[in-house]
């Protein structure tokens, strides 16, 4: 190798140290959003025109992070844009949809770039994405969480799709892992039994899901009477929607033809699958596997679900990501319907679960009888020392209890 090359690289990170040691002496940016002042700590992330701070108000009197998106602003359209976002967010306040806590548009400065300042609450987990990344295949999630975050989801959902106050049906349009954010509760957490949508059986760690980024959403109901109309909602879908998430009328939509809040539901059973294959969806996965165009693999509707995948997800759970992608989405479910079979698919597998630790008790005894069988001295006597203070089963029982719950 060059050795100018591992020089060069060696400065760099040398100056990079320089700069970020150079951000941490001087005095964090500050910015005004609705009367309200919040020093920039660090970038978190950024996409297209937006970017997003970690931040803190000031006077700092809680020790709260928030989460700052500063969007700039060049065209009049980018303006509608983030009004739009933040009248959707404002109108579709829910448990499970990511609160805006304060939001502004800086006014008109000559010769001086123009923003929008949006604060949310911070959620330092990040999002599904990032954790079903950071784990191997069908490992990021247990039965209960992965149920537990797909209802969550899915009620947040169903709160766009029933319209609000106005009773106008909308739809996200970019449902997908990155726009999830996660949030890890102990059981003995007080907001584990308020937060709907939460799924009991996991004992150590339960996981609020909310549904962030709403940059996309629309009016769900559209209707398509020429291929002018399709062109033009093909058009708008790929610019807004993510496109291995992206429902199959938003990739080829007919010439007539009446598109609604399903595209979300298609999105939904995209999510699930990609819980637990490394966070990407089905379509991308079948590429990965067969090579071909991501395009006519989701207008096949046709995809295989990992081999680790089905063997350690239960065929319930795995049940509702292929109700979800109907590939006529005049055939495919409503939320409401998702909803349902993400309840049948808690019970059946709870009731599973349940008789498996009966199973495993009536085991135990057994081996107890025989382990006091051939012991000297032994008796049968059912009130006798062996399993008589019940400490071993007791904590099967919970667990039992726990999963019925």
């Amino acid at each position: 190798m060059d050795p100018l090359v591992g020089c060069g690289a060696s400065l760099g990170h040398f100056w990079r140290f320089l700069a970020d040691s150079a951000r941490q002496m001087l005095p964090a940016e500050e910015v005004s959003v609705e009367g309200r002042r919040f020093a920039v700590h660090r970038q978190l992330g950024e996409g297209g025109f937006s970017f997003v701070y970690l931040a803190r108000e000031v006077p700092d009197a809680r020790g709260e992070d928030f989460a700052l998106k500063r969007v700039l602003l060049h065209e009049d359209e980018h303006v509608a844009a983030v009004e739009r976002e933040m009248a959707v967010m404002r109108r579709f306040e829910h448990p499970n949809v990511l609160p805006l806590l304060h939001a502004e548009i800086e006014p008109r400065v000559p010769d001086a770039p123009r923003r929008a300042n949006l604060v949310f609450p911070a959620f330092p987990e990040g999002t599904l994405l990032d954790r079903a990344t950071a784990h191997p295949e069908a490992e990021a999630f247990d039965t209960p969480q992965l149920l537990s975050v797909l209802n969550q989801v899915a009620l947040a959902l169903q709160r766009l799709h029933e319209g609000g106050a106005a009773g106008v049906p909308y739809a996200h349009r970019d449902l997908k892992p990155g726009n999830v954010l996660l949030e890890t509760l102990d059981p003995s957490d007080p907001r584990a039994r308020s937060i709907p949508g939460i799924i009991p059986g996991n004992e150590k760690e339960i996981l609020r899901a909310v549904l962030m980024d709403f940059g996309s959403a629309r009016p769900a109901r559209v209707q398509v009477r020429s291929r002018q109309d399709a062109v033009a909602l093909q058009e708008l879908a790929a610019a807004e929607c993510t496109a291995p998430f992206r429902a199959p009328e938003l990739w080829d939509a007919p010439s007539r033809c009446d598109v609604d809040e399903r595209v979300d539901v298609w999105s939904l059973g995209c999510v699930a699958f990609a819980c637990v294959a490394g966070g990407r969806s089905p379509f991308e996965y079948s590429m990965a596997q067969a090579g071909g165009s991501l395009a006519l693999a989701v207008l096949s509707g046709k995809f295989q679900w990992p081999e680790k995948a089905r063997e350690r997800v239960p065929r319930e759970a795995r049940a509702i990501a292929e109700f979800c992608l109907e590939k006529d989405w005049r055939a495919r479910p409503s939320v409401a319907e998702v909803l349902e079979k993400i309840e049948d698919a808690a019970d059946a597998v709870a009731t599973r679960r349940v008789k498996e630790k009966e199973m495993e008790m009536e085991m135990g005894k057994e081996k107890e009888k025989e382990k006091g069988a051939g012991a000297p001295g032994a008796t049968n006597d059912p009130g006798g020392e062996a399993g008589s203070d019940g400490a071993g089963e007791g904590g099967v029982v919970a667990t039992v209890f726990a999963a019925t719950e």
